[in-house]
């Protein structure tokens, strides 16, 4: 495909019986229906209902471009690095990761790379922390030259009232900045819910 072979691959390293260490590189062809299949396994639902991103809690739109919903092929080369560590009751992740695409149609590169931290604590039986650093940098490949930064926050606590009722407190912070103008933005989401299983 594209005239030429392409290859994947992947390692693990275990620093100890709670730590471990994931590499691996992707290289291939992408077509709308395998992006819909990949990328939609991120959208989920909060606890209200409406769909959102559940790498960024923020509210899911047709046209977002983070899920990748396109009508042409590109080459896609991505290379991520993951790392696990469980300590007592709190883990750690991080991801680091570089990607590259490459449009059949228009020929346009798009480079992307960035970062993600998260760290989970079990405060008590009743009670947990969820903590996320998001970071992404794009350079569309265009001629105006675009490249936007996007970083994010999230924080979530939650509380188990009784076996089937937990409360929620949440607060989201997205922000976006562009050399490009009117394409800058800021997000702040606050949230207090009640979750109910039956």
């Amino acid at each position: 495909r594209f005239d030429r072979n392409f290859f994947s691959g992947s390692g693990s390293y275990l620093l100890g019986p709670t730590i471990r260490i994931d590499a691996s590189y992707t290289e291939g062809i992408e077509t709308s229906q395998s992006l819909q299949n990949t990328q939609l396994s991120f959208l989920s639902t909060d606890e209200f209902g409406n769909f959102v991103d559940s790498r960024t809690a923020q509210a899911f739109q047709i046209g977002d471009s983070t899920f990748s919903l396109s009508d042409s092929a590109f080459r896609q080369k991505r290379s991520e690095l993951r790392a696990n560590a469980v300590l007592g009751r709190d883990t750690y992740n991080f991801l680091i990761f570089n990607e590259e695409r490459t449009t059949d149609q228009t020929l346009i590169t798009q480079l992307s790379y960035g970062a993600t931290a998260s760290y989970h604590r079990l405060i008590s039986l009743l009670t947990d922390l969820n903590v996320t650093g998001r970071y992404r940098m794009t350079d569309f490949g265009t001629s105006d030259a675009r490249r936007d930064e996007q970083w994010g926050a999230s924080a979530v606590l939650t509380y188990k009232l009784t076996n089937t009722l937990q409360g929620t407190l949440s607060y989201d912070l997205l922000i976006r900045t562009s050399n490009v103008p009117n394409q800058e933005s800021t997000e702040n989401v606050f949230t207090v819910g009640l979750r109910k299983t039956f």
